[in-house]
């Protein structure tokens, strides 16, 4: 599942950084950071891509409390759903991203569909769906010459967080774009796309999202 996971995040940031190319989403001067936005639309072409089943603000059906969730995705033959969290890590922050972390792993599937409506394949299907993966991930902005490891103290907490759930942190992030500006030297640096995964990871998939 890991190799999975990472080979969508790498061509969501290459798909990112592809249109940053051709334009720059926010203001270009103060807070310039990528909307969290654009990540969750790169990384939903993405699975796509792969035939998953791919939603967007997906409602927590179980609380009264108006919550979305960024994007669901469903693999072919209801092998596996992800449940995924996208941030914009201004400041390098990643505080932004702890309550996402249990917000994947709380998010679950509407199983209340009425067969009569939708028809029992369909409602078979959906409640066979037992593995379940949260991922939260994030752009975050490196000057030239800083290491990429998360090393600063909201990173560690972040990290310390994704452990004590029994997660992993991405190996290495994936680069979304380099900037070597000519005349401002603030912005000599690159943004690069971090992830984390949480919950039924361990199990192995193909490059189609199959489980193996």
């Amino acid at each position: 599942m890991i190799d999975f996971i990472d080979n969508v995040m790498r061509e969501s940031a290459q798909s990112l950084g592809r249109s940053l190319e051709s334009y720059w989403p926010t203001k270009v001067s103060g807070t310039c950071d990528i909307p969290e936005r654009n990540l969750s639309l790169h990384c939903a072409i993405a699975l796509a891509n792969r035939r998953l089943g791919v939603f967007q603000e997906l409602a927590f059906h179980d609380t009264k409390k108006s919550q979305r969730l960024d994007v669901l995705a469903i693999a072919p033959g209801h092998s596996f759903a992800l449940y995924l969290e996208f941030k914009a890590y201004t400041g390098a922050s990643m505080d932004a991203s702890m309550d996402d972390l249990e917000r994947v792993k709380r998010f679950s599937l509407n199983r209340s569909f009425d067969p009569k409506i939708f028809g029992q394949e369909f409602v078979d299907n959906v409640n066979s769906l037992e593995h379940e993966v949260g991922v939260v991930a994030g752009a975050l902005w490196r000057p030239a010459g800083c290491k990429i490891a998360l090393a600063g103290a909201a990173q560690k907490r972040f990290a310390a967080k994704v452990e004590a759930l029994g997660g992993v942190v991405c190996r290495e992030p994936h680069l979304i774009r380099r900037y070597t500006p000519e005349r401002n030297p603030t912005w000599d640096g690159a943004y690069y796309l971090y992830w984390a995964v949480v919950g039924g990871w361990q199990r192995k998939v193909d490059a189609r999202g199959i489980l193996i």
